[in-house]
């Protein structure tokens, strides 16, 4: 029976766990920066969705508010002053073309951020409101 102890091997294992530390070091350097890039993507997902929905909320009223307007009799207000001129209101139908849009873009945000979130479906506000 023959036991050999390598007492020296020419620096390999100091190699070795050099390289083992490098290994080591560059794998928490890409883990660091991938974690940096997950929180920034579920940032910008989120700050979409808070956009989306703001710009939701803001046309909320746009709709019924050129409803009201296209009411109004063609010859009230600026028009029967001299000089100036009656242009008719923006129609209801780009109002709601425009909610329809807004709705879309929340649609969007919403979704590519329930990921971020883990509420597929789930989440606490709707686009309607």
């Amino acid at each position: 029976m023959v036991l050999a102890f390598p007492i020296f091997d020419g620096f390999r294992t100091q190699g070795k766990v050099m390289q083992a530390r490098s290994s080591y070091e560059t794998a928490r350097l890409d883990e660091a920066e991938l974690r940096d890039q997950v929180t920034l993507e579920v940032r910008m997902a989120l700050d979409a969705v808070r956009e989306a929905q703001l710009i939701l909320d803001a046309l909320a009223g746009t709709v019924a508010q050129a409803e009201r307007l296209c009411k109004w009799p063609i010859g009230w207000s600026t028009a029967s002053r001299p000089g100036s001129t009656w242009t008719r209101p923006r129609q209801p139908d780009q109002a709601r073309a425009n909610r329809a849009s807004a709705q879309h873009d929340y649609l969007v945000a919403l979704t590519s951020s329930s990921g971020c979130r883990g509420c597929w479906g789930g989440c606490s506000r709707g686009p309607e409101g």
